[in-house]
């Protein structure tokens, strides 16, 4: 573990925005989150533009329906945001079930959408989050809440949407509080929030010893004992079959993935 108190200025630096040749990564740390999870999602949305052009065609090589990603980006957008979050709080989840400095992933999401989201989104992060990561990421669908003003009942729901044009905005129909979310929209706002952070981070020290305390644990490999017994047979089964030769994971030649 990096001692931050024992690191110079310039090493503080490297750790986060220079390539590391003991790293698991190819790039710098930070690049890992600039342009593989940027950049990961990027490429799902110019999936998405040109699934809107074949669609228009009918252009397909199964009999699957096509959605529109208007739940999956939010998915993967809120896996980053949590990491980010992590990082701008400097609280990490540790390894085998622990945790650093009481690690609250909600709490962070706030600290940091407070920080860098735009506009009325600073003033319902933990409704955001809850919400939106804590439900599509379970069940595939938002969590919506219900709750009591001056003896009337109102729900909360989310509605999900793939737009160019049109903003994320909340419309309140009878006693529903209808909160729509622009996927695209949400992922442009995610994207200038890491800049800003970027900017901050590059300059601020402090914002430095949290990145680095929080990314080390995970660096650390998570430790898969005896006494887990069945995740420590399923690792010896993964090197007996696999030590002299690689070994195929899903079972041969059936998969045609020209499907895909």
């Amino acid at each position: 573990m990096t001692d931050c108190e024992n690191m110079t200025t310039q090493e503080k630096y490297d750790f986060i925005f220079t390539p590391q040749p003991d790293s698991r990564l190819i790039d710098s740390r930070f690049d890992w989150i600039e342009k593989s999870f940027l950049g990961d999602i990027q490429t799902y949305i110019d999936g998405i533009h040109i699934f809107i052009e074949r669609n228009k065609r009918k252009d397909y090589s199964d009999d699957l329906p096509r959605g529109g990603g208007n739940i999956a980006v939010p998915m993967i957008i809120c896996s980053g945001l949590e990491l980010i979050s992590s990082l701008f709080a400097g609280k990490s989840k540790l390894k085998d079930n622990k945790a650093q400095n009481n690690y609250d992933a909600t709490a962070n999401v706030e600290t940091f959408v407070k920080k860098y989201f735009p506009g009325d989104s600073k003033k319902f992060p933990r409704i955001f989050w809850d919400g939106i990561r804590n439900g599509i990421m379970h069940t595939f669908q938002p969590n919506f809440y219900s709750f009591d003003y001056k003896g009337i009942e109102y729900k909360i729901n989310y509605i999900f949407f793939v737009e160019d044009r049109l903003q994320s905005h909340i419309r309140i129909e009878g006693k529903q509080i209808l909160i729509f979310i622009n996927s695209l929209e949400l992922f442009v706002v995610l994207k200038n929030a890491i800049e800003n952070y970027k900017i901050d981070l590059e300059k601020n020290e402090e914002l430095q010893d949290k990145f680095i305390t929080a990314w080390e644990n995970y660096e650390e490999p998570s430790t898969i004992k005896s006494s887990s017994k069945l995740k420590y047979h399923e690792a010896l089964d993964i090197l007996k079959k696999s030590e002299n030769s690689p070994s195929i994971i899903f079972g041969g030649s059936d998969n045609n993935l020209q499907s895909t």
